[in-house]
């Protein structure tokens, strides 16, 4: 564990040296832990007053009255939990219903920073909080040889070392195990490629922790702290090379897969009784029987064989494998799987990895940054759309500041290729000058959504364009044509111009779909609005 520890809680390390996978299961932070967010220091924590050992005088030798050493105040005592809990003061180390999260689905903590800035010792409070964790850490390889009592680095066997962890972190993700911790410095962006890999691969929630200790780029004071003995000069060369990592996107998630559960005699939080992964077997389920009971109507039927090419007469099963799901789990039944597929999630900010436009503003935001350590937010599921390109779930976000104008950067007013005819002209002020919409009128968060399916060779960019055409429509008050009423909900047909073009890529054209009823350069989205929206919790994290 690192030199934060040590320096902290001196007295529960007997040796530096002993700092190997051995040692690392004797180790007792639980009073160290226990005290996280307690304001208030108990009695039954007291030591009690030790007196100093002296030699044996003989009693007929005249002696000097020794005073008694005056005892200790009791918050001096506590002096150092309480440092503790300032410092690792972390949402996934003390919030019960994220714990929940943690050990019912795939959790992977990536520490971030240089030696003696504190990452071991979060390490060792995620192990304390959830006995289930796995730490996978380089420097345990340069115990091996000693059976883990003397610390024996060779810089070079550096490669073996992390291969040795590499191999470890793949066997736990293997086998499921959350919480996953890997504890290396990970300074250059590079260095967490693989474990990030790792994570995708084997449908892992990324947390990266930096430690919040005031001298965790103090090059001085991490030299001195370290326990390893790192010169000046080695921390002083990884504290300038530190790099932000950037995701893919972030945006708010379902959990994906199922971690190793917790053994019965230890539960955290299970009084809260919901199990997260329920949510997104609901969701899935929701979204695939709404699908088929919208493409099995017989008006929706007819007109989306027409626009694929079909006959009347194909029957909906076939029209179902138009789309490819765009999920993992696989959303739906017998569906080929999407190139593009992901856990479900909505995106907030596309950032791809740092190289967006804006990406490196948006992901050093504090409350981006805050966020990332375990927000979890509920969000609300107002229905279904259907294009011939999408199949998207539409989201409401919650009116809260944080979200909407912090975390929310899902490009609602992004330009479409929409002209006036596309509504028959009843814009009511919503045009500009070039006959084009008023982007800037979109209200925020009017783009959020959760990509379920895709036609083949359609980024899944184009489930928010399918739902910005028809929130245009909305604000023209064009909003389609009662098509039905089924259970939870009624289906509308509206009628925008088909994309000659993507957006998002102008070279590629689309093929243009042809509807039965529409015009030339028209085609329908089917929209399913909800009676009474669902609710469901998401967590706000990378997705890297």
């Amino acid at each position: 564990m690192g030199n934060f520890f040590v320096h902290l809680c001196p007295t529960a390390c007997c040796k530096l040296t002993k700092r190997s996978k051995y040692y690392r299961s004797e180790s007792n932070h639980d009073a160290d832990t226990s005290l996280l967010g307690n304001d208030h220091y108990p009695e039954e924590h007291e030591s009690p007053t030790r007196m100093p050992s002296v030699r044996k005088i003989p009693t007929n030798h005249t002696v000097a009255p020794v005073d008694q050493p005056a005892r200790t105040p009791k918050k001096q005592l506590f002096k150092k939990p309480y440092t503790l809990r300032q410092y690792v003061n972390f949402p996934f180390l003390t919030n019960d219903e994220l714990a929940i999260w943690i050990v019912k689905s795939r959790f992977m903590f990536l520490m971030r920073g240089p030696p003696g800035s504190g990452k071991s010792f979060i390490a060792e409070c995620i192990k304390t909080r959830f006995p289930t964790t796995k730490i996978c850490s380089a420097d345990e390889f340069w115990y091996l040889e000693s059976n883990g009592e003397v610390y024996q680095f060779d810089v070079n066997r550096l490669d073996e070392a992390h291969e040795w962890c590499h191999q470890r972190a793949r066997a736990a993700a293997e086998s499921g195990i959350s919480p996953l911790v890997i504890d290396n410095t990970n300074i250059r962006a590079w260095e967490s490629r693989f474990y990030t890999d790792l994570a995708r691969r084997f449908h892992y929630t990324v947390i990266m922790v930096t430690p919040q200790t005031p001298w965790r780029f103090d090059t001085e004071a991490l030299a001195e702290r370290n326990v390893h003995f790192v010169g000046l000069e080695a921390i002083e060369s990884k504290v300038r090379n530190f790099e932000l990592v950037f995701p893919l996107y972030y945006g708010w998630l379902w959990p994906a897969e199922r971690g190793n559960s917790l053994p019965e005699s230890v539960s955290h939080g299970d009084s809260l009784g919901y199990d997260p992964l329920v949510q997104t077997t609901r969701l899935l389920q929701w979204a695939w029987e709404s699908l088929v009971t919208v493409v099995g109507l017989p008006d929706v039927r007819v007109q989306l064989a027409a626009a694929f090419g079909l006959s009347d007469g194909t029957p909906s099963e076939t029209l179902l494998q138009h789309w490819y799901s765009a999920t993992e789990p696989c959303f739906g039944q017998g569906l080929q799987q999407s190139k593009a597929a992901t856990i479900p999630h909505i995106t907030a900010k596309y950032t791809r990895y740092g190289r967006a436009p804006g990406a490196s503003q948006y992901g050093q935001s504090g409350a981006v940054t805050q966020s990332l350590m375990g927000q979890l937010s509920t969000v609300q599921v107002t229905g279904l759309f259907i294009s011939v390109r999408t199949v998207g779930v539409r989201i409401r976000l919650p009116a809260d500041d944080l979200i909407l104008r912090h975390l929310w950067a899902g490009e609602d007013q992004a330009v479409l290729s929409v002209d006036r005819s596309a509504y028959d002209g009843n814009f009511n002020g919503f045009l500009g000058q070039s006959g084009y919409p008023h982007q800037e009128y979109r209200p925020p968060g009017c783009r959020a959504h959760v990509t379920m399916a895709l036609a083949p060779d359609v980024s899944a960019v184009e489930t928010g364009f399918d739902l910005l055409r028809i929130v245009d429509a909305e604000l023209a008050y064009q909003m389609g044509d009662h098509v039905a009423i089924i259970p939870g909900g009624s289906v509308r047909r509206v009628t925008v111009r088909s994309p000659a073009t993507s957006p998002n890529s102008p070279i590629t054209p689309f093929p243009l779909p042809q509807f039965g009823t529409t015009a030339p350069g028209y085609e329908y989205i089917y929209v399913l609005d909800l009676d009474q929206p669902q609710h469901h919790r998401v967590l706000f994290a990378g997705v890297y």
